[in-house]
């Protein structure tokens, strides 16, 4: 943003998170990899904080293209 603001030219903030895709690590400790080992192993699934706020995933040839 700094950036931006001194040489007054366009930019793009892209924050990458919950990117989820083939070749993952099942023992990531991430949410879409935690969600599809208990959903697979038929364990309960866990709700994070108070189950009130919601996530957005993204797949990993979204983030490839953008």
């Amino acid at each position: 943003m700094d950036y931006h603001h001194q040489n007054k030219v366009t930019i793009k903030i892209a924050r990458i998170f919950n990117t989820y895709g083939t070749n993952m690590n099942t023992h990531d400790g991430r949410v879409i990899s935690n969600f599809i080992v208990q959903a697979l192993t038929n364990q309960d699934i866990t709700l994070y904080g108070d189950g009130t706020q919601s996530r957005s995933f993204q797949y990993i040839d979204d983030l490839v293209k953008a």
